[in-house]
């Protein structure tokens, strides 16, 4: 198939088609609360993408869950009340990345990687990579999907969005078994937390 011709004889670019068709079957995420684009702006891809993906993704299954008489953690269990969706994103983000940090060191530990001499470990390194991410300047989160964000997904990470994301570091740094994931997800829950007060300055 000649696509010159294709593209010739078709009223729109192959680019603005596909952004149709996307819209057509995925619909407006949310309806009228959904946020367009930015088009002239948009953010690139970043390595942090499939993490948020997975967080976003997890609110669903946490919703229907919590719909059903379940819970998200200690801190839903003080105090029933759904969370705000950006407060839950916040909280699945943060052990969403625990969690790749644990396997990370998991599997490093396993083949013997990890070699000591002061070095962070695997995991740790991970878990620091993404705080230096996030608290750098200018972060902001992308949101990974082709529909229109909803409202409440802000690409500026704010100071209660760094006080969460920390507390989840703090929870993960008591549970840890490993001394050095012990001690990485303490600092990442400091540095977290400092960055979240500068905000409020």
């Amino acid at each position: 198939m000649d696509t010159r011709q294709t593209e010739e004889s078709f009223p729109m670019s192959q680019s603005k088609f596909l952004v149709l068709v996307r819209e057509m079957v995925g619909g407006s995420f949310g309806g009228s609360v959904g946020l367009p684009a930015d088009t002239d702006n948009p953010l690139p891809p970043g390595p942090w993408d499939p993490v948020i993906r997975f967080a976003l993704r997890g609110m669903i299954s946490t919703t229907r869950q919590m719909e059903i008489g379940g819970s998200l953690g200690e801190e839903v269990a003080l105090n029933p009340q759904p969370l705000p969706p950006r407060t839950a994103f916040a909280m699945l983000l943060a052990q969403e990345v625990i969690s790749r940090a644990e396997l990370i060191q998991d599997a490093s530990d396993a083949m013997g990687s990890d070699g000591g001499g002061g070095r962070q470990s695997a995991g740790g390194r991970y878990a620091a990579r993404f705080v230096e991410d996030i608290c750098g300047n200018d972060f902001r989160f992308r949101w990974p999907f082709p529909t229109p964000r909803p409202r409440w997904f802000a690409e500026q990470i704010s100071a209660t969005d760094f006080a969460v994301i920390a507390s989840q570091f703090d929870q993960a740094a008591k549970a840890a078994f490993n001394r050095d994931m012990q001690r990485g997800f303490a600092q990442a829950s400091g540095k977290l937390l400092e960055t979240g007060v500068t905000k409020l300055r």
